[in-house]
């Protein structure tokens, strides 16, 4: 939760032929920011041979469900709490 934490979403508006180009159904994506991502998860960050920096997303995921699993513990320590008083 806490590397999750650390990461902020937004989304941006690409221009068309860009988006066309680059086979995506619209020209808004959700993305993350590279650097925020390299601080927190670096392993999920990749460099091909144009020096273009890109986001292995997948390398997320696993964070992303242990984030969750987190939530979810807090969650029913928290009713039980709830429950008890």
């Amino acid at each position: 939760l806490e590397k999750v934490s650390q990461l902020n979403g937004s989304v941006i508006e690409m221009n068309s032929d860009i988006a066309v180009e680059m086979n995506l159904y619209s020209n808004k994506q959700a993305v993350l920011n590279a650097e925020d991502v390299q601080k927190v998860i670096p392993e999920a960050i990749h460099t091909n041979n144009d020096d273009a920096t890109t986001i292995e997303i997948t390398s997320i995921i696993p964070y992303l469900v242990e984030a969750i699993k987190d939530l979810k513990r807090e969650n029913e320590n928290l009713k039980k709490l709830l429950n008890v008083q």
